[in-house]
């Protein structure tokens, strides 16, 4: 019965002491997700072509995207979208029509991606993905596989249109492995094992 008593203590000690490590360590572990960004290339991007209707005008980045690293696009700017009066603009992720205002449209696409996430902010620190910014600044985030990644400005007609966008690269901090807390864990099973095997 002491046996058994002793081995619930420490078992219960254990829980506690693993409980606090992985509460200890998830605010660093949020933290260097994101860490510090440093720019690695900007590309600008035209939105004019000699053609009507034909490929997306592509742009390669001159960087390898390493795996497991994290990395930031911020597009910027706005182009005008159409020859009409007044006159109708578009950004990465919106364009502005004269008879609805702001609706949301994708122009700039990464990997060939139609559905690219891009992140908007009204107030330049809350970020989501069906935020409008009237910055016309707007953010995606993803993780490098070993690739370059490309770029791309989208249309259905480029004739009308004039202007560019900018995207900036920016390379983060490499992608944590939860392997403290998964530690923690195992050994919080190990004394729970251990327990089970004492009763018997």
């Amino acid at each position: 019965m002491r046996a058994v008593l002793v081995g619930k203590r420490s078992c219960i000690r254990s829980a506690v002491a693993a409980t606090v490590l992985c509460l200890a360590l998830l605010p660093g572990l949020a933290t260097s997700a994101y860490g510090e960004w440093s720019q690695v290339e900007s590309i600008h991007l035209d939105t004019w072509a000699p053609y009507a209707d034909g490929p997306s005008l592509d742009h390669m980045t001159a960087s390898v995207l390493d795996p497991g690293v994290r990395y930031r696009f911020v597009a910027t700017g706005y182009f005008r979208y159409a020859f009409t009066t007044p006159a109708e603009s578009a950004d990465a992720a919106w364009k502005w029509n004269w008879d609805q205002g702001w609706v949301k449209q994708l122009f700039v696409q990464i990997n060939s991606d139609p559905t690219t996430a891009w992140l908007g902010s009204a107030d330049g620190s809350t970020w989501g993905e069906d935020a409008y910014s009237p910055s016309h600044t707007y953010r995606y985030e993803t993780v490098g596989s070993g690739a370059k990644a490309m770029v791309s400005f989208v249309d259905t007609y480029y004739l009308d249109n004039s202007g560019g966008l900018d995207v900036a690269l920016y390379r983060g901090d490499a992608v944590p492995e939860p392997a403290p807390c998964a530690l923690a864990l195992a050994c919080l099973a190990s004394c729970a094992v251990l327990t089970l095997r004492r009763r018997r």
